[in-house]
């Protein structure tokens, strides 16, 4: 597919989504080059020319506002539904603004506000003009840095049909990912066209990922998080280590590492701040930490979920190789901030925490009921999935249900492993080079690493084509479609979800000197505490 080279979340698409892409000045230089579907919303003339080859342009509604003279009107989204074709059924959350356009016919969907109301003309815009057809969607969000908007926001089980509230970012970007790759599909097939994607290397071999956010220190929450491990085999479970929450008990890490443990940083203080220079500061004597007991922790989570740009320069700077923040994304698949693969690779996670659920609350049949949802769903979706919990009063309280799920898990074929192969993994996937190119009937997938990939291609309907050319394929007639689902909760519970944010992030606005003096503080009320216990 065809971009401009303005980058943005159009360009983070493609790449995780396995759909080869290619910067171009123009999309008259892509034509030229075989190119006939694009993602596009920058002005080009030609959208001017009446004549030309046929293809395709899926954009987004600002831009055909400027391109059409069209006038428009902006409302505020809460959630998008479809309940008709050509696309499948679905709803998300994408608490952003929708532009709505006069004079141009609405199609498939409907954007809906924060009190459950059909937003009239929202939906999808599928317009044909002069040999181009526009596939329309009704937000302004190809050009969106991930990670840029986030806030403490809803969630919804579809397996317990219950709402719960976590810190996560505006659009449900992995809802939005799943609804692109059908009108990227659509796109192809309006041309008759095979679509060609990488296959993602977990989808072979699915395997799911326990996070432990170890935020402070218990033996007895330890003992039993081992025990959950020890249970199903020595699992590699990932523990992201709150430095200053363990402090002396720093030295169990030796138990961890002596179990199979993947050891992380889950920084030094427990907060995550806007500046970098604090940040640094806070990753730096966490790192400095577990080297004094040989820990070199590869990948860092930020304490609370919090992403903020300077936070994500410190990462960048210590050079981890991965991050994990809710902010960024959640229930999705790891991507590269700013498509830039010189930052640490954002890992997310596909479910809440036992804490989040007590809230609601969850039964505890719900909450396992909610978590082998969607580990399921996660797989079905790319291959993997990615779980977060806290011991201290969480894990531990559910010891057998933790046990008799991974067990479950692990006979469905589902391998266990830690979050940094799910990393490195991921990584290699997103780095891959290859390109499709159709001869007529045939189809060669040419690249310095086609060979060692497999590959889906799938083709338009009545359509037939021989595929050749290195790696392996899995040829379909459809996508393998994952459902989504968020309906608006009634406006009691909407309320009363949205005042409980649980989170202080007061501290994240501190400057350095603000930081040590309150370390300092911490420090001195620590040995304060300690000389009045020696001398009573």
């Amino acid at each position: 597919m065809g971009i401009p080279p303005t980058g943005g979340w159009k360009e983070t698409f493609l790449q995780y989504s396995g759909i080869p892409r290619i910067k171009l000045s123009c999309i008259q230089e892509g034509v030229e080059k075989g190119i006939r579907v694009f993602l596009w919303n920058q002005e080009d003339p030609f959208f001017d020319s009446p004549d030309g080859e046929r293809i395709a342009v899926i954009t987004e509604n600002g831009f055909l506002k400027r391109l059409l003279n069209l006038e428009g009107t902006e409302k505020n989204s809460y959630s998008f539904r479809v309940a008709s074709g050509p696309f499948s059924e679905r709803s998300f959350y994408i608490h952003v603004p929708c532009e709505i356009l006069s004079n141009l016919s609405s199609g498939p969907g409907t954007c809906r506000d924060s009190e459950d109301r059909g937003i009239e003309n929202s939906g999808i815009s599928l317009h044909e003009r002069k040999r181009i057809l526009f596939v329309s969607v009704p937000w302004n969000l190809l050009d969106v840095e991930m990670g840029a908007r986030w806030e403490f926001r809803l969630f919804y089980s579809p397996f317990t049909g219950k709402h719960f509230a976590e810190t996560g970012p505006v659009v449900d970007f992995g809802a939005l990912r799943r609804l692109f790759q059908e009108l990227v599909l659509h796109a192809f097939r309006h041309l008759g066209l095979p679509l060609v994607k990488l296959r993602h290397p977990f989808l072979e071999k699915p395997a799911f990922s326990f996070r432990i956010d170890a935020d402070g220190f218990s033996r007895e929450s330890t003992d039993s998080v081992l025990r959950i491990a020890k249970g199903i085999g020595n699992a590699p479970f990932s523990w992201f280590i709150d430095v200053q929450g363990w402090g002396k008990n720093i030295l169990h890490v030796k138990d961890l590492i002596a179990c199979r443990q993947e050891v992380e940083l889950h920084c030094y203080h427990h907060m995550t701040y806007k500046r970098e220079s604090v940040n640094r500061a806070n990753l730096k004597r966490g790192v400095r930490t577990l080297k004094r007991h040989g820990i070199h922790p590869r990948g860092v989570g930020s304490p609370y979920g919090f992403w903020f740009q300077g936070y994500q320069e410190a990462v960048r700077k210590f050079g981890f190789e991965y991050s994990s923040e809710f902010a960024f994304n959640s229930d999705d698949v790891p991507c590269f901030p700013y498509n830039d693969s010189t930052y640490p690779l954002q890992v997310p996670v596909h479910v809440g925490s036992i804490g989040v659920f007590e809230k609601v609350p969850f039964p505890r049949e719900d909450m396992f009921t909610h978590l082998r949802g969607t580990i399921d769903k996660a797989i079905r979706d790319c291959g993997c999935a990615l779980l977060c919990d806290h011991p201290l009063g969480r894990i531990e309280k559910y010891e057998v249900e933790f046990i008799d799920l991974f067990k479950d898990l692990l006979k469905s074929g589902y391998r266990c492993v830690p979050v940094s192969e799910v990393a490195e993994q991921t990584r290699s996937f997103l780095l891959q080079d290859f390109h499709p190119v159709a001869e007529g009937p045939t189809i060669l997938i040419e690249g310095p690493s086609a060979g060692s990939c497999s590959f889906e291609v799938i083709l338009p309907q009545g359509g037939e084509f021989e595929v050749r050319g290195g790696g392996s394929f899995v040829v379909r007639e459809a996508l393998e479609l994952v459902g989504d689902e968020f309906p608006c909760p009634p406006k009691p519970e909407f309320d009363r979800f949205l005042v409980e944010h649980g989170k202080d992030q007061s501290l994240t606005h501190l400057t350095l000197m603000q930081w040590y003096r309150g370390l300092a503080r911490f420090h001195i009320g620590r040995l304060r505490r300690e000389a009045r216990r020696r001398f009573q």
